[in-house]
């Protein structure tokens, strides 16, 4: 039996709409399963940088997780010592101030530099004073480099991990 091309046009409309709601279906059921592992605690997402790429701020990398729910921070970085270090460290307490508005404490863990030191110092305690204009408390805690990773951990329970400074990032729940 010979079809008319009306008739395939029907089969080829009828087709086509049930593969487009078979994906359809496919994207809620994994918007569910996405939901479903970031209440649990198993989400886990990974921001690939090439090399001299721009256009990567903090704000566009991790910045919808810094909310009200985010009270305090820890972050672990053995190489904030150089002064651009320091500037990208400077960059990321402004963002974590804007963005949280009930954050009281930065805590951060890195190595002390031997030929800056002095001035890796005054530049955290300068950082230091201007936060506490704010209501914020900065810490700095120093520790040798080879005994740090390199993370932020936000209160609100994400971590954030660090594969090469405060520039890659890969993010998780806990």
């Amino acid at each position: 039996m010979i079809r008319s091309s009306r008739e395939n046009d029907e089969d080829n409309k009828i087709y086509l709409r049930n593969k487009i709601e078979e994906h359809w279906n496919r994207v809620a059921a994994i918007k569910e399963l996405i939901q479903e592992r970031k209440q649990m605690g198993n989400y886990r997402e990974q921001v690939h940088i090439k090399k001299d790429s721009t256009g990567h701020g903090y704000r566009n990398l991790f910045g919808r997780f810094l909310d009200k729910d985010v009270e305090y921070v820890l972050i672990e970085d053995p190489y904030i010592r150089t002064f651009h270090q320091c500037q990208n460290f400077l960059l990321l307490c402004e963002l974590l101030m804007k963005s949280c508005d009930n954050l009281r404490r930065i805590r951060l863990k890195t190595s002390k530099d031997a030929e800056s030191g002095a001035n890796q110092k005054d530049w955290f305690y300068n950082l230091e004073t201007d936060l506490q204009k704010y209501g914020i408390q900065l810490t700095v805690i120093y520790s040798p480099a080879n005994r740090l990773s390199r993370h932020i951990i936000l209160s609100s329970g994400w971590i954030i991990e660090i594969s090469r400074g405060l520039r890659r990032r890969i993010i998780s729940s806990v």
